[in-house]
């Protein structure tokens, strides 16, 4: 398996919980498709460089984990869908 690390951008204006259930959909995600979480580090609520989906801040998380290109595809699909995200970004880190 390989080191990935993705950041996202959730709706700042959404309730404590739904950001949690957010974060933890993605973890869950990553879970059940032969991933493992490492570490999840939240930023909390940033002003935005330029406005995004109308909005001028969001909540950052940053989430590093290791799987394999079935988990990347199956992130990607679920984040396009996701309607409390408004970026995303993955990458992959050296081993």
């Amino acid at each position: 398996m390989r080191k990935y690390e993705t950041t996202i951008i959730i709706n700042s204006e959404l309730e404590e919980a739904e950001i949690t259930n957010t974060i933890e959909k993605i973890q869950g995600i990553i879970t059940s498709n032969n991933g493992e979480v490492v570490n999840t580090d939240n930023w909390g609520v940033k002003k935005l460089a330029y406005e995004v989906k109308k909005r001028r801040s969001g909540f950052y998380s940053c989430i590093q984990f290791n799987g394999n290109a079935d988990t990347i595809e199956e992130l990607k699909r679920n984040y396009r869908i996701m309607d409390n995200l408004m970026k995303y970004i993955i990458i992959r880190l050296e081993d």
